[in-house]
C-alpha cells in the first residue's frame, strides 16, 4: 500500500515539471493530467494434483500348522492316537458348565511328549458324524490361530464307554514347563445330545509341570 502511494506522487511531480504551472481557465475542456489507473491482478492459483491414497492391506498372520514354533515349543501331530493319551484340557473339564458362554478355566497337567491339546467331541459312534457336522471350530494357542484342517482329526474309542472320541490332532512335541494359554471357540448350530445350541468360548490357562 505505501509503495503504490509513493509511486503516484512521483508521477504527478514529473508532469508538473515538464508542463509548467497550468494557467487558470474556466474552459471546461482545459486538459488536466489523469492519474493512471492501478489494476489489481489476483494471484494465479496453481492447481496441484491431490495425493493419491494408496490402500495398504493389513499383513495377514498365517495360521499355525504342524512343525510351526510357538515361542519355545513346536507343534506336531500324534502318529498313533490311543485312548490313553493325556490331554492338556483334561484337568479343566470338571469346571465346564455345559452352557454356551465365555469362560476361563485354570488347571495344571504333567508334561509328556506329544502332549495333546484336547480339542474334540465324543458321543456314540452312530451320532458322532452328525454331531461333528453340527459344530464349527476355532482354536488359538498363545493368541495364534491354529489351522485345524492342516492337523486333521482322529477317532478313538473311549475306554469303559460306548462313546467314541473325535479329536483335532494338535499336540505340543516337547512341552516346556510353564503356563500355556489355549482358547477354543466352538459353535453348536442345532440341539444335540450333550450340548445346547450356541457359542462356547473357552480360554484355558494351563500350567504344564515337570
Amino acid at each position: 500500500m505505501h509503495a503504490i502511494r509513493f509511486m503516484l506522487l512521483s508521477v504527478a511531480a514529473a508532469v508538473l515539471i515538464a508542463c509548467g504551472t497550468p494557467t487558470s481557465s474556466n474552459d471546461p475542456q482545459t486538459a488536466s493530467a489523469e492519474t493512471p489507473a492501478v489494476v489489481a491482478t489476483a494471484p494465479t492459483a496453481v492447481a496441484t494434483a491431490a495425493p493419491t491414497a494408496v490402500a495398504i492391506a493389513p499383513t495377514a498372520v498365517a495360521k499355525l500348522v504342524p512343525g510351526d514354533r510357538v515361542g519355545d515349543v513346536v507343534l506336531t501331530t500324534i502318529a498313533q492316537p490311543d485312548p490313553t493319551i493325556p490331554a492338556m484340557t483334561d484337568p479343566c473339564n470338571s469346571q465346564n458348565t455345559g452352557e454356551p458362554g465365555v469362560y476361563t478355566f485354570t488347571c495344571s497337567v504333567a508334561a509328556s511328549p506329544n502332549l495333546w491339546l484336547g480339542l474334540g467331541w465324543s458321543n456314540p459312534p452312530d451320532k458322532l458324524e452328525d454331531d461333528w457336522k453340527n459344530i464349527t471350530w476355532q482354536a488359538y494357542l498363545e493368541d495364534r490361530e491354529l489351522d485345524l484342517p492342516a492337523f486333521g482329526t482322529f477317532d478313538i474309542p473311549i475306554t469303559g464307554s460306548d462313546h467314541k472320541l473325535r479329536g483335532w490332532n494338535v499336540a505340543i512335541a516337547d512341552p516346556v514347563p510353564r503356563i500355556y494359554t489355549l482358547r477354543m471357540v466352538s459353535t453348536v448350530k442345532n440341539e444335540m445330545s450333550g450340548a445346547k445350541p450356541g457359542t462356547y468360548d473357552f480360554t484355558y490357562k494351563i500350567t504344564v509341570t515337570k
